[in-house]
């Protein structure tokens, strides 16, 4: 159980890094394909991807296409819904907004497991994601407080909010669906649904929004699909499989940490001393949580 345990977090560590060089890249591709475009060319070159690793991994396994509802569900908050939202939403709002309103999403997630799944809110749990909190809080308001006074609500606050909901929407749901399937599997079927709604969606877009193909547009597709869309995926499953959903939202702060450290090296942009505090905030409340959880449930074992 404890090897499993770190290699769920192993599993979320880097599904966090490859999440954050999403957020980079995205942004990058922004002057070439637009937001469908990326949705629906990361989820159908994934999707192939998958389908080969089924058939080498586990060559035995089937799809299992039923029941419909929980597999068009997953697809619609954990890949169309989430990517798509998010997409639009970084384009329309600042850093800073998409920053603060993304790191609530361990609190979101906490608050719909204890709900839907009945699980119980671990004080770990709850102070580990106020530490995280209070760390992005940190590094988006470069601790200056006047800097969040001045953020206003606007169209992208709203679709990020959104993104963050249908992230934590998918992996509650998802935690009680992957117990009784293969994580490939699943994440096999659901990358195939999301490609079939995102298509439409990005031949609807293309009419206003024309495709810039160049090498750094495959160049930026290529990295979308092989770590974000697929290796991330396999990640988060497993780990949520393992260690629940509440858990491994925790480790979502650490991608506005990771981007800030990509944006310094690949854009040239200044770390500043908040970067460094929240940073530590964040990876404080993320690692001390699973610290604190064995340390809770070391009396019960023995």
């Amino acid at each position: 159980m404890a090897s499993a345990r770190l290699k769920a977090h192993l599993a979320l560590s880097s599904a966090c890094f490859f999440w954050a060089g999403n957020m980079v890249v995205a942004r990058m591709m922004s002057d070439y394909l637009g937001g469908w475009h990326v949705v629906a060319v990361r989820c159908s070159a994934s999707a192939l991807l998958f389908l080969v690793l089924l058939r080498i991994i586990e060559p035995d396994q089937r799809l299992k296409w039923r029941p419909l509802g929980i597999g068009l569900f997953m697809a619609l908050t954990g890949v169309v819904g989430y990517q798509g939202l998010l997409y639009f939403g970084v384009r329309m709002t600042s850093v800073i907004n998409t920053s603060l309103i993304h790191a609530t999403a361990p609190l979101v997630t906490m608050v719909m497991a204890a709900i839907y799944l009945r699980s119980p809110i671990q004080r770990s749990q709850l102070i580990a994601g106020l530490i995280s909190l209070a760390g992005v809080v940190v590094i988006v308001s470069q601790g200056n407080w006047q800097v969040l006074a001045a953020a206003e609500l606007v169209r992208g606050d709203i679709l990020i909010m959104l993104a963050t909901v249908s992230f934590a929407a998918y992996s509650v749901v998802g935690r009680k669906v992957m117990s009784q399937r293969s994580v490939l599997e699943l994440t096999t079927m659901i990358t195939i649904w999301a490609a079939v709604i995102a298509m439409p969606m990005a031949g609807w877009e293309a009419q206003s929004v024309p495709a810039r193909w160049g090498w750094q547009a495959i160049a930026g597709m290529t990295y979308i699909t092989i770590f974000p869309g697929v290796l991330a995926m396999l990640a988060w499953n497993f780990a949520v499989k393992v260690v629940g959903p509440a858990e491994s939202m925790l480790y979502m702060n650490t991608v506005p940490v990771i981007a800030v450290l990509m944006s310094v090296s690949l854009l040239g942009e200044q770390l500043l001393p908040s970067h460094l505090v929240g940073g530590g905030m964040v990876l404080a409340g993320c690692f001390g949580s699973v610290l604190l959880t064995q340390i809770a449930m070391r009396p019960a074992n023995q």
